[in-house]
């Protein structure tokens, strides 16, 4: 581990933390615009209930929501003929504040918090309104609005806190049911503090990794993981280590020392080598896989004095490593 070999790594692992922390947002998982069975399930059982009673009428206003909320920004144009018609509906049925919220989550996402607050006021506890201030957030950071993080995390942590009361929602987007929002609200948690906060995203990353929902085998969830593991417990070492043995001697002090530092090293590279073996081959991931392999190479060669030598075999057997 040459200290050129150090400070060159390290520059590059920093500067890409904060391309990881964006290019996590590739897929907001759950609702996949290509699904069109689930897609016309939705608007069929929107249009029996439009033509019910009372009741059928209400479910109609919430099925609705949920239409626009999951399906709002699919870009063919059969979905947004039915968005379209939705919409209109919904002028004449909905409760207009709440519908212009929606709205403003769909379009004009950095409005939502503000467009948010006369219903927050009225309904605080209301589950479904948190999380769509969570995709609110999640929408505004991807197009690299970083003045809501502290909005859109809070609204995580209060859903979360519901959630775990035993609240639920009509529905569950950007997730697609409880299990999946519990441990997709820890990981958006740790997007928006990954910044700021790395150690406290890290224990959010480290809550899901175990789960068996599918943010654990999610290649965004490890490449994030790397990041900030790198941040937190690599790069103070490495400034350390270069300040106290950099073009000295070795000695057994600097070689324990070293040791340390590869250690923590060891656990970037698992993470990053995850990343890219989960995201290998998948034509909607290869910009991560891109980005989750050239850390994975600077932080391999810091490993190993600059020799990237067994990395493919390390990325293979990646998936095996608990």
């Amino acid at each position: 581990m040459q200290v050129t070999t150090m400070t060159t790594a390290r520059n590059l692992l920093c500067s890409l933390l904060t391309l990881t922390t964006i290019s996590s947002f590739g897929q907001l998982a759950p609702s996949s615009c290509s699904d069109i069975q689930a897609k016309n399930m939705m608007l069929n059982t929107f249009i029996a209930e439009t033509k019910g009673g009372a009741k059928q009428q209400r479910d109609a206003i919430r099925t609705a929501r949920a239409f626009v909320k999951i399906y709002g920004n699919c870009p063919d144009a059969s979905t947004q003929n039915a968005i379209a018609t939705i919409r209109e509906w919904q002028s004449k049925n909905d409760n207009r504040a709440e519908l212009a919220f929606i709205d403003a989550v769909n379009s004009n996402p950095s409005a939502a918090f503000a467009a948010a607050q006369p219903l927050l006021a009225s309904h605080p506890d209301d589950l479904g309104l948190q999380l769509a201030l969570v995709l609110a957030g999640i929408k505004t950071l991807k197009a690299g609005d970083t003045s809501h993080v502290n909005e859109a995390l809070a609204a995580a942590q209060t859903a979360l806190k519901l959630i775990e009361s035993g609240k639920t929602a009509d529905d569950w987007a950007p997730f697609t049911n409880a299990q999946e929002a519990h441990d997709g609200l820890h990981y958006y948690m740790a997007v928006f503090c990954a910044e700021k906060a790395p150690d406290q995203a890290m224990a959010h990353l480290n809550a899901i990794t175990g789960s068996k929902s599918s943010f654990s085998a999610d290649p965004t969830t490890y490449q994030l993981l790397a990041g900030v593991t790198y941040k937190t417990e690599v790069a103070p070492l490495v400034t350390e280590y270069q300040s106290k043995y950099a073009g000295k001697p070795v000695t057994e002090e600097s070689k324990t020392f070293r040791e340390r530092v590869n250690q923590n090293l060891d656990k970037v590279i698992t993470c990053y080598a995850r990343a890219v073996a989960l995201s290998n081959g998948k034509s909607s991931q290869t910009q991560l896989n891109a980005s989750a392999r050239k850390a994975l190479e600077a932080v391999y060669a810091q490993r190993h004095d600059g020799s990237t030598d067994g990395l493919d075999d390390v990325i293979k057997s990646a998936l095996a490593v608990q």
